[in-house]
């Protein structure tokens, strides 16, 4: 399958009036609230990071075309700023991704600056990945996004569910290597974290997905892809676990930690 076959197969649906309506309103709402919350987050900490997260959100909006390439994913047909590897990304996608990431990293960066526990870290994932796939459902079966071909594995009400792995728990991981940049080599220059962010999500997302991202492109049998989607949910905990582990040797419990003014 050559490649301009491939980009070929993804279907072009514009949405419907009512599901343009209820999806601008109800995105444009929840990113209003992220920034909202940034702002509140930012003037109450006396840090910045929250709104550096939100504008960094907006770079690595162009690796989310990449990642629709390789996992047969596409947008409504609907007009958009972002334009590559022949798609368009619709406004929605924006707005998904003014909340979807800032809120989380933002939770997780204020969690651990209160110490760290395996539990709780364990905890968040536990949370997150059903959140992940709950989000996805109504959207994916009214159009606003969806996963065509044959052959996707794992697929639940249209919804491939190993998507929700290394979307859920790279967010938090980032979050986590953020905080770590932020308290031990930043220091006070957290502006840095608009470049930083996209860097580290894209690394962090891309090694948790590899597998499925070099078999969904070359193969629509489940033999193949079933396989190397469940690889790519073992790579995702396994992931996820060194990183709490790398979190357990180098910040305090909770309650013995220094507070430590990160803006300064």
């Amino acid at each position: 399958m050559t490649t301009t076959q491939f980009l070929s197969e993804a279907p072009l649906v514009p949405l419907s009036t009512t599901q343009w309506w209820i999806s601008h309103v109800l995105l444009a709402s929840l990113a209003l609230l992220s920034l909202c919350y940034c702002i509140f987050v930012a003037f109450r900490r006396r840090q910045a990071f929250p709104l550096y997260i939100l504008a960094g959100s907006q770079l690595v909006i162009f690796y989310e075309i990449f990642v629709d390439v390789l996992g047969r994913c596409q947008w409504a047909d609907e007009w958009g700023f972002v334009s590559a590897m022949g798609r368009d990304l619709p406004l929605i996608a924006n707005l998904v991704y003014m909340f979807y990431f800032p809120v989380a990293i933002t939770a997780v960066n204020l969690s651990l600056e209160r110490g760290f526990s395996v539990r709780e870290w364990w905890r968040w994932a536990v949370l997150g990945i059903p959140l992940a796939i709950l989000f996805e459902l109504y959207p994916v079966n009214n159009g606003w996004w969806f996963y065509y071909g044959e052959g996707q594995p794992l697929t639940i009400m249209n919804y491939p569910i190993w998507w929700a792995f290394p979307a859920c728990l790279a967010t938090l991981g980032t979050g986590a290597v953020i905080f770590i940049v932020r308290r031990y080599v930043l220091r006070g220059n957290d502006w840095c974290t608009i470049v930083l962010f996209p860097c580290i999500l894209i690394g962090l997302h891309m090694s948790m997905a590899f597998p499925a991202f070099i078999t969904l492109p070359t193969s629509t049998e489940l033999r193949f892809t079933v396989p190397a989607a469940a690889a790519t949910i073992t790579i995702s905990l396994l992931v996820y676990g060194i990183i709490g582990t790398l979190l357990s040797r180098i910040v305090p419990l909770p309650g013995r930690i220094e507070r430590t003014d990160l803006s300064q």
